[in-house]
Parts: structure tokens; sequence; C-alpha cells
């Protein structure tokens, strides 16, 4: 089995996790397995938004929070105008409004999920991280704080190979 040792560089092969190179620092030195698998892309909609299994990037992690919140925004701006040309009221023969926004806005919400722990992935997170900053209290801030301004993982890990 071919291996890599992430501290010098070095590939070889056997069984062990020692590499020839790093010996005297065997300790200190971590090998991974050297992968041939590439990095799926996303093709199509559904898989850019509600994909879970793969990992993404800061860019596309900020590119497709951006569109939701433009596809969110422009779509609430359109109802609003809808509604007020026509001289109703929220609650006023407005139902079918309200059901498309509720249902867009659930959409958007599991999306923005599914990111969210794409995002995880690629910094070798478990999604389950998700639940703990909704509970604990500002945690939510630090781990937003984490999927835009942290990058991820070198390579491959767990969760896939890293994204392009």
């Amino acid at each position: 089995m071919n291996k890599i040792c992430l501290k010098c560089g070095n590939q070889f092969q056997g069984t062990g996790d020692i590499c020839p190179n790093c010996i005297a620092r065997k300790a200190e030195s971590s090998h991974a397995t050297v992968s041939t698998k590439k990095y799926e892309k996303d093709s199509g909609l559904f898989q850019k938004f509600f994909r879970i299994g793969n990992r993404i990037n800061r860019m596309q992690f900020l590119t497709r929070t951006l569109i939701i919140i433009l596809c969110n925004t422009a779509l609430l701006l359109y109802c609003n105008n809808y509604i007020d040309t026509r001289g109703l009221t929220i609650g006023q023969n407005t139902g079918a409004v309200e059901g498309i926004l509720l249902g867009v806005w659930i959409l958007s919400f599991i999306s923005f999920l599914t990111l969210m722990v794409r995002r995880l992935h690629d910094m070798e997170k478990s999604g389950g991280w998700i639940i703990v900053a909704w509970i604990v209290p500002f945690a939510i801030f630090y781990l937003l704080y984490k999927l835009f301004f942290s990058s991820g993982t070198d390579g491959e890990n767990e969760y896939g190979a890293k994204p392009e």
C-alpha cells in the first residue's frame, strides 16, 4: 500500500506507519494513504444546494450562500410589491403568496444547512456541530465565523477529496 508522509512528503510502500526519512521523528510523523479519488464536482442545481456527501471550500460556500440570500430577497420584494399594488394586507387573501414564501424559506433553510454540513466536512468536522451551535448560546456566531473564514483540510479527508 502506498503511503505519503505528511511531514516530509516522502512516498513509500509498506504496512508500517514509520517513514524511512522521518524514522528519528516517528512519534511525530503522521501518514495518510495516497488516494486516486478525485473531487466529484456538483452538476446541477440540486447537487449544488442540497447534496450532503461531499465537501465545499470557502468560496463555494460564500457564493452559494449569497445566491440563497439574493433569491430570497428578490422573492420577498416581489411578493411585497404584489401585495402592495393590490391594496392587500397580510392575511387578507394572501394565503397563496404566504404559502410560496414559506415554501421557499423552508427550501432555503434546508439548503443552507446542507451547505453548512459540507463546509464542516471540508474542515474535517461532523455536521453534528450545527446542532451544538444552535443549543449553546452564541456558538452559532463562532460556527459561522469558522465556516466563512477557516480554511479546509489539505488533501483528502474522511469526507472526500479536496474541493477544486
